[in-house]
């Protein structure tokens, strides 16, 4: 859902003048662990998928055929 901003979620503050970008942002996930937004997120302590595999510039576009199960042939060569 998009907010009065036109914007998703919520929205963090401004880097303060003569703070590095380094030291606000460290203080960003500094401050987003101690609140636990990082607890319990989905496939943590997973291996990552396909770790071991070459490497396949078109990756994305199976991953993708497979996930929207994209058939490549008409409807009527297709099985049911």
């Amino acid at each position: 859902m998009l907010d009065a901003a036109g914007s998703h979620g919520a929205v963090t503050e401004r880097k303060p003048p003569g703070v590095s970008w380094e030291s606000w942002l460290e203080e960003q996930i500094r401050q987003a662990r101690e609140d636990g937004a990082f607890d319990d997120l989905a496939g943590a302590g997973k291996p990552l998928a396909d770790l071991g595999e070459s490497y396949d510039p078109d990756w994305w576009v199976k991953k993708l055929v497979r996930r929207e199960r994209v058939s490549v042939l008409p409807p009527a060569l297709s099985t049911p």
